[in-house]
């Protein structure tokens, strides 16, 4: 049984308009809360230490590797036939280190599990939807943050979590996110 019924679809297009989501959108959604559940009974069971060790060892090692290339780099010419590979292997390197960084981070936060699905989330919203990590500041003291993109997050995950996240808390992500991706 999926977990984005065709109602729950047609609230998240709702809320997403007048964006139109990719082909793939809803598939990536689905399996984004999927992930979510699944973390959910990781974490419950108490292996988020195992977890936090398996990312750190990728972390260190793509560190390593990241090293390494930079000196070669340096350190050896280029190929005459392809001049750009060294930068290719360490852009490609740097964009692994840089995502699992990301998932020891959040698995080092409060919930993981929840961390682990508003990067998801956030992620489908930016390259499916075609949104921007923004949200709009409440115009009176004590008010919420709105937006399409909290619309968005809050349909998506509308019946799967026991809470709703609170918009400050997608605020804040989507600022945590957007200083990520810029540095």
């Amino acid at each position: 049984m999926p977990i984005v019924s065709d109602e729950r679809w047609r609230e998240i297009l709702a809320a997403a308009a007048p964006r139109v989501p990719s082909a793939t959108a809803g598939t990536e959604i689905e399996r984004a809360l999927a992930e979510y559940i699944f973390a959910k009974e990781v974490v419950e069971s108490g292996k988020v230490e195992a977890e936090r060790a398996r990312e750190k060892k990728i972390v260190d090692l793509a560190g390593q590797l990241k090293t390494a290339l930079y000196w070669r780099r340096r350190q050896v010419p280029w190929p005459e036939h392809d001049p750009e590979q060294p930068l290719r292997e360490l852009q490609a390197v740097t964009s692994i280190l840089w995502h699992h960084q990301g998932i020891l981070d959040d698995l080092n936060r409060r919930d993981p599990a929840l961390e682990l699905l508003l990067r998801r989330l956030m992620d489908i919203w930016v390259v499916h939807f075609g949104g921007n990590l923004t949200t709009t500041d409440p115009t009176r003291p004590g008010g919420a943050p709105s937006g399409p993109l909290v619309r968005f997050v809050l349909a998506a995950t509308r019946g799967v979590l026991k809470r709703p996240i609170s918009p400050h808390t997608i605020r804040a992500y989507a600022r945590r996110e957007r200083a990520r991706a810029a540095g």
